[in-house]
């Protein structure tokens, strides 16, 4: 099965920026008009909004009209408010950097449990983790996220949402327990509760244990408008920037891409569409 790094054209890896002063990474995904870069694309998409084990279900008792309307129903549709088809986007992309390329762990895609296919869900945009041998060097990943053709929107949106969460002020202190506890009680109620205990140790530790800590966040553009400029003169001030990594993924076409990755029900009707009566 193929990962994301094989559709990685070209990477630019800078271990200390000039202006944000900790590590940057862009990485440039070749799209073209390859029919596998699409289909890789739907199926990782499709993966992040419904568990492989109940569509399963859904198909062997509904057949391919129920996996339709399941689809359907789920993702956000074209027109959703406030760009959440875009936003939900870029969540799925970094999800696909953290597990292919950095191999971290998402033990939880968030987009399952919406209760609003065009609204956004609550929290922190992408969680993950660095599980060692020793637990006591496990590592909690933060990711703050904006997806956009425009190269600055959003740049000082998600170094300022990076900076409250690094600064454990109430309002990030809570977001981070929330979004661990939301984490831990999906896992106990699929009986992972091995990883549970693992992952609830974090909402043991004192806030000022950095050291378990680290913040990825992401940018989500498009190659034709994305300058690396759009980063100058930007900085952190509470994060630490030993454990900070901002990385830009770059799409060839970023509407294009996202009108294909979602493309998923219509793939399932056309299927439907050839069963023989």
């Amino acid at each position: 099965m193929k990962k994301l790094r094989d559709y990685i054209t070209s990477k630019e890896i800078i271990t200390k920026h000039q202006y944000l002063r900790c590590g940057y990474h862009y990485y440039e995904i070749k799209r073209g008009d390859d029919h596998e870069f699409f289909e890789f694309l739907r199926e990782r998409v499709k993966d992040s909004y419904v568990d492989a084990r109940y569509l399963a279900k859904v198909l062997k008792n509904e057949g391919f009209p129920g996996v339709a309307q399941l689809l359907e129903d789920t993702f956000p549709s074209e027109k959703a408010q406030f760009g959440v088809r875009t936003g939900e986007f870029g969540e799925v992309v970094t999800e696909i950097l953290f597990e292919d390329v950095f191999d971290l762990l998402i033990p939880v895609k968030k987009l399952r449990y919406k209760t609003n296919r065009d609204k956004a869900s609550f929290g922190i945009d992408v969680i993950a983790f660095k599980l060692a041998d020793n637990e006591a060097d496990d590592e909690i990943v933060f990711s703050e996220i904006k997806a956009s053709k425009n190269k600055t929107y959003g740049i000082d949106e998600v170094i300022q949402e990076t900076d409250e969460l690094a600064a454990h002020s109430d309002k990030g202190r809570q977001k981070i327990r929330t979004t661990i506890r939301f984490i831990s009680q999906r896992l106990f109620e699929d009986k992972q509760y091995e990883l549970d205990n693992r992952i609830s140790k974090f909402l043991e530790k004192s806030p000022d244990q950095q050291t378990t800590t680290s913040y990825y966040p992401c940018l989500i553009r498009d190659t034709e408008t994305w300058g690396h400029d759009a980063l100058d003169n930007k900085c952190f001030v509470n994060t630490p920037l030993g454990r900070t990594l901002v990385c830009v993924c770059a799409l060839e076409s970023l509407q294009k891409a996202i009108e294909e990755a979602y493309k998923i029900n219509e793939a399932f009707n056309n299927d439907v569409a050839e069963i023989p009566e």
